[in-house]
């Protein structure tokens, strides 16, 4: 039989109510925690009962978690550099820090690990003196998250992750949980850590930055040097055994139709790029990182640099094309060249051929809304326009919701990698933070 105080310390609704708010939406304002004002009170005193034993605090007139409780690191991996961010369990950025000149495709995944030894140790050196220790004396970091440009297998023999497939050739079958931590030893040896596609980074800070933060369900579609997508239901990235939609790049291409009959897209057809995966330029049936990505389109229009893998030279002569077809679109003006008209031709019909693969997809998914991130979506509108035309125009359209075609709210910012670091360790706080952090906070209250 209960005692006359146990019906308030027991983990109620309203308890669950209030940590998963704060979990998905980050520091809440009252009127942003009670949606039922029947429950008002209820939440008032739960709050207050949070407040009052330290677990929740007021920053100004919103409710979060104290930032000392526990910290996540994200490490996002770029094709020329390497952002480190750690936040607190509210999301905030707590510090960064940029390694540049890092091409991780040249060098082995151990190299690059060296190459962040000392940034890593400088950036949580500089986060403790300017937030202060985890409280309670706990590990520096509750999680880690380090994502990749690239496909990842996490399910080998020994149940470690690995580089799937052959690209890049010197990170072939690495054992990246092992050689993390043997090469970063300053980061506890029980601390969870994770491996994901740079796609699932960008999703999660899309949802805290950009625009779209409130949407339930949103596909990311990240289009650079290869295209990768993520999915978020219900608040949450979907995961299944592991970051599957990370092979967007890698379906076969529809360029060819019935018959023929997709004669918009022929040029695609005689694609000269090879794949991340191996896949041979010339192959009858291309797949989609072959005619779309940002490495093909710059093949298709004679950007060239002196190897073949060097992504920073193709971006340095796709930026300004890009950004010149995105000036005229918002000024409705005329190419300034052929060069640039071209451009926006491969641009076109490489948001023609995304759109046509994200079909099954958006049918069977049926998301809110489609973000587009990555290097193409510098190009602007003409992009967004030719995904979002193709996904419009087929045939099942009446059997389905149809989401809306969005850009990035943050496809040109400078900061990109910092909001994707940030993203990264994000996704470390989903997936191992949260859930034990809600697991103690259920205790505290029985």
């Amino acid at each position: 039989m209960r005692g006359p105080g146990a019906a308030k310390s027991r983990w109620t609704e309203n308890d669950a109510r209030i940590i998963d708010m704060l979990i998905d939406h980050g520091p809440s304002t009252y009127a942003e925690l009670i949606v039922d004002e029947k429950r008002a009170r209820g939440i008032r005193e739960r709050v207050n009962r949070f407040v009052d034993a330290g677990t929740l605090v007021w920053n100004g007139d919103r409710l979060g978690f104290p930032s000392g409780m526990q910290r996540a690191l994200g490490i996002y991996v770029g094709n020329a550099s390497v952002r480190l961010a750690v936040v607190d369990v509210n999301g905030d950025c707590l510090g960064s820090r940029l390694v540049d000149r890092v091409r991780y495709r040249d060098e082995s995944f151990e190299w690059l690990l060296r190459r962040l030894r000392v940034p890593l140790r400088q950036l949580l050196e500089e986060v403790e003196t300017k937030a202060g220790p985890v409280a309670g004396g706990g590990p520096k970091l509750s999680g880690v998250a380090m994502v990749l440009p690239t496909l990842i297998d996490p399910c080998d023999e020994t149940r470690r992750a690995r580089l799937a497939a052959t690209y890049p050739p010197r990170w072939a079958n690495a054992s990246l949980d092992s050689d993390f931590r043997s090469e970063l030893r300053m980061i506890d040896p029980e601390t969870p850590l994770i491996f994901d596609v740079d796609a699932a980074a960008d999703l999660l800070a899309e949802v805290r930055y950009g625009d779209h933060g409130r949407d339930g369900n949103m596909l990311l579609v990240k289009c650079s040097g290869e295209i990768s997508a993520a999915f978020l239901a219900g608040r949450a990235p979907l995961r299944g055994t592991g970051p599957g939609a990370a092979g967007l790049g890698h379906v076969l291409a529809d360029v060819h139709g019935i018959n023929g009959s997709y004669e918009d897209l022929a040029p695609l057809a005689e694609s000269k790029t090879k794949c991340t995966c191996g896949r041979d330029a010339g192959h009858p049936r291309p797949h989609l990182n072959q005619v779309a990505s940002a490495l093909a389109i710059a093949d298709r229009v004679g950007i060239n640099a002196k190897d073949r893998d060097d992504f920073v030279a193709y971006r340095q002569g796709l930026r300004a094309g890009l950004l010149e077809i995105q000036r005229a679109e918002e000024l409705g003006a005329p190419m300034s060249g052929a060069e640039t008209e071209r451009l926006q031709h491969a641009v076109i019909d490489a948001g023609t051929a995304i759109g046509r693969a994200l079909d099954s997809a958006v049918a069977t998914l049926s998301p809110q809304v489609v973000v587009l991130s990555g290097y193409l979506a510098m190009a602007g509108m003409p992009f967004r326009d030719a995904v979002n035309d193709e996904i419009q125009s087929r045939d099942i359209r009446a059997s389905r919701h149809c989401p809306e075609v969005r850009l990035s709210s943050h496809h040109d910012r400078d900061d990109r990698s910092r909001l994707g670091a940030i993203g990264a360790a994000q996704l470390s706080l989903q997936q191992s933070v949260f859930p034990v952090l809600k697991q103690q906070l259920r205790d505290r209250a029985r």
